[in-house]
């Protein structure tokens, strides 16, 4: 009798133990999903560096991380003698800690046009796969770019060399940026993805620390480059940042 009374009891706990065991795979794959989703919600953003100024050319870098792991980094350069210079690089990304990722290249490209608003023409490719990149969120140094947040690419483009800051705009995930490079009677905006855009859509343009200034129109959309008009009158500078909705 007590026998029986061991199995009936038994045969019931082992079943439950057999089910939890079974369960535990598939809540911890939900588990680590939702980490993955946060995480990739934190990253995925648009991310900018200032005009950076050397001997005889100036140049600036825009960076996209997309939510599905892929990443695009694009870099104008102007040199005081020949054409603009555009590079660009996608691959893919991954997450190191909760405030550094690693991007790895797998396509590098290099395109040239006399003028921003000229088609671009691919002057080199190149093996890029063994170049890594680290991408890791810094402390914010000033009080005054409260709205910004900013991040240290390292090491550079080429695979070494010194780190470049870059930033990002707070609570701007349905947005993307393009950078003003051009600010005479000819206003010219760059950055990744603009050839998805039509001509009277509008942007807005804004300060340092986030703030919209004004609104801005596309008139012409070449490539990676389009032509705007502003809604006021007040001046615009080189550098300037112009938030678009996203595509």
């Amino acid at each position: 009798m007590k026998t029986k009374l061991v199995r009936r009891i038994a045969v019931p706990f082992f079943v439950s133990l057999i089910l939890i065991l079974e369960l535990q795979p598939s809540l911890f794959s939900k588990n680590l999903e939702d980490s993955l989703h946060q995480s990739n919600q934190f990253w995925a953003n648009d991310y900018f560096t200032e005009i950076i100024t050397l001997v005889n050319s100036s140049y600036t870098q825009h960076l996209r991380l997309h939510k599905n792991g892929k990443f695009q980094l694009y870099r104008i350069l102007l040199h005081s003698k020949r054409n603009w210079e555009e590079s660009r690089y996608e691959g893919k990304w991954k997450q190191l800690s909760d405030d550094k990722i690693i991007l790895r290249p797998n396509s590098c490209r290099v395109y040239t046009s006399r003028t921003l608003v000229d088609r671009r023409a691919l002057t080199r490719a190149y093996d890029c796969d063994h170049i890594e990149m680290i991408f890791a969120k810094q402390i914010n140094p000033t009080k005054t770019q409260a709205q910004l947040e900013r991040f240290e690419l390292r090491p550079d483009q080429y695979g070494s060399g010194h780190g470049e800051f870059m930033n990002r705009f707070k609570n701007a995930n349905n947005t993307q940026i393009a950078v003003v490079l051009s600010s005479n009677n000819d206003l010219i905006a760059w950055g990744i993805g603009l050839s998805f855009y039509k001509p009277g859509q509008r942007g807005r343009i804004l300060s340092d620390v986030g703030i919209p200034l004004q609104e801005i129109t596309i008139k012409e959309v070449i490539e990676t480059s389009f032509r705007f008009t502003p809604s006021k009158s007040n001046s615009i500078k080189i550098g300037d940042i112009i938030q678009l909705p996203k595509r």
